[in-house]
């Protein structure tokens, strides 16, 4: 960012912090208003009933608006302090290997052959290629002649670009995929394993970091060496995350939509709960320390979403994670309503499902983490009581500006 652009967007964030701040304190009138006229009022027995849950849900709405002005709060005072967002790139000393991963289910072949091109193209010297096949050629109902031309297609793609191919029998998912290929890293070879060197790779190979894509994300060709700078600086960090962007965001609806509701999560939350080390693992364009997915067993293959379940073992297991801002990777948003509420829900399934394990692991064990942590966890597991909708108001749309 040029001087012009950074001197421009400090001036910006005094405002957007008092009119927060106005907004905030607004709402806390509001409620102390709220509470007042729910106590003097004379309603009859259900209507005060009825009043009291609509109380609640309000409150709930209000601590969800007040963590994310604290996420806000706590980006500005970083970005306003000496050098607080000017430190300088971290540089390697020495490139130890990476593997680079994608897991795949029935992908278009069009969209993995991207994918692994801009693999190939990563300028990292150590980095060791992978695709993960997860698709099941057994399923019922699919024709075995069109399966067994899909199979021979992903084989030829892989030895063409110079991708190490690696098959096992299908179980667990995205998560469970992940975890045997970390078996087979460490010689754990079961006989359902299918591995074929196409890019070269050893078996003996034990790479010190592990960076996971979605096989529509396609990075950039430095992705690798800022990320691998940083986690060599730290030997607590589990992982580090960065950002999503839509590469369809300016010719689809659907994906803009999706990309604006993206927008205030990657901007201000994600950052916010850096700084706290509070962030959690978004399932793609991330990068992991392999001794740390081996002490906390893996990936969890009880959740669908498996990267949210696994950043609360690793912190609870006392690994740190951090969140790079840049966007170094790019992908297809969804297209269709269809496919926006199927990503939607499994995202709401998962998160409001692990609420289900944090609130028993945070009775039995307060201390097991900071207080913010245990914040920052409530707010994500029951971010998806919110309206979704709330994303696109035009509060919403201000602070993606600044």
């Amino acid at each position: 960012m040029s001087d012009v652009g950074k001197t421009e967007q400090s001036a910006r964030f005094p405002v957007a912090m008092t009119l927060s701040a106005a907004a905030m304190g607004l709402a806390m009138l509001y409620l102390l208003v709220r509470i007042v006229v729910f106590i003097v009022s004379d309603y009859p027995w259900f209507e005060k009933i009825m009043a009291f849950f609509l109380l609640l849900a309000e409150i709930f709405i209000l601590i969800h608006g007040v963590g994310y002005f604290l996420e806000i709060v706590h980006v500005a005072a970083r970005s306003r302090a000496p050098n607080g967002s000017e430190e300088p790139p971290d540089q390697l000393v020495d490139y130890p290997p990476v593997a680079i991963i994608v897991s795949s289910f029935k992908e278009p072949l069009e969209v993995i052959e991207a994918t692994l091109i801009s693999f190939y193209n990563l300028a990292y010297p150590e980095k060791y290629l992978y695709f993960l096949d997860d698709t099941r050629y057994d399923l019922p109902g699919d024709d075995p002649a069109v399966m067994a031309e899909y199979r021979s297609a992903v084989d030829a793609l892989c030895r063409r670009i110079g991708v190490s191919l690696f098959r096992r029998k299908w179980r667990g998912a995205k998560a469970g995929m992940i975890n045997d290929f970390l078996a087979f890293t460490e010689g754990k070879i079961r006989d359902d394993f299918e591995f074929h060197p196409y890019g070269g790779n050893r078996r003996d190979v034990k790479p010190k970091y592990i960076i996971v894509f979605d096989a529509d994300q396609n990075p950039f060709p430095r992705f690798v060496e800022p990320l691998v700078a940083r986690m060599e600086k730290d030997p607590r960090l589990a992982f580090i995350q960065t950002p999503q962007y839509y590469s369809n965001f300016e010719t689809n609806r659907i994906a803009r939509a999706s990309g604006l509701q993206q927008a205030v999560f990657y901007e201000y939350i994600c950052e916010g709960k850096s700084i706290k080390d509070a962030m959690f693992c978004c399932g793609t364009n991330v990068i992991f320390r392999r001794e740390a997915l081996l002490d906390v067993g893996g990936f969890d293959e009880t959740s669908v979403t498996e990267d949210f379940a696994t950043s609360l073992k690793f912190h609870l297991r006392g690994w740190r994670s951090a969140y790079h801002s840049d966007v170094m990777a790019f992908g297809m948003g969804p297209e269709d309503l269809g496919g926006y509420f199927k990503q939607q829900f499994r995202w709401a399934r998962g998160t409001v499902g692990l609420l289900r394990q944090i609130i028993p692991v945070f009775l039995r064990n307060p201390r097991k983490l900071v207080a913010v942590k245990w914040w920052e966890y409530f707010l994500s597991g029951t971010h998806y009581f919110i309206d979704r909708s709330s994303s696109s108001l035009p509060s919403a749309r201000f602070y993606t500006s600044f």
